[in-house]
């Protein structure tokens, strides 16, 4: 699996992932160990275990990213959120929407913006892949 690939997992995905790779690498090894004589058990059961071992290890060392927010009081943009991959816009109105993917200098830009809802327009919205959130 790629860096980058890793930089933009959840961690739920993450957690798949460890499990998996964990139970696919250890699987095997415990079965010819079983069938050897060495261990007792079942390569199925012992792999499954160390999965779930390292899926609670990687969950508990989980580091979730701290959103910078700032008010910018604009006259359509209360306030954003960011982190190096989202970016939470709230309108004077109440509505709240999620830009996906969008790099970190983007977000940066728009919290320094002298209109952020023109730079909403011009470099966001339709560039971007979104939700409404609530």
């Amino acid at each position: 699996m790629e860096l980058e690939q890793v930089k933009k997992m959840s961690k739920e995905a993450a957690l798949v992932t460890i499990q998996n790779t964990v139970y696919d690498a250890t699987f095997v090894f415990f079965e010819q160990l079983r069938v050897a004589g060495k261990i007792s058990g079942d390569g199925h059961t012992l792999a499954q275990e160390l999965a779930e071992f390292a899926s609670k290890k990687v969950d508990s060392l989980w580091k979730e990213p701290k959103l910078k927010e700032k008010i910018l009081n604009a006259s359509n943009v209360h306030k954003i959120e960011w982190d190096d991959n989202n970016l939470i816009v709230q309108f004077n109105n109440g509505g709240r929407y999620q830009y996906l993917d969008i790099p970190a200098e983007i977000s940066i830009g728009m919290s320094e913006a002298k209109s952020p809802g023109s730079y909403l327009n011009r470099e966001i919205k339709g560039k971007y892949r979104y939700t409404r959130i609530d």
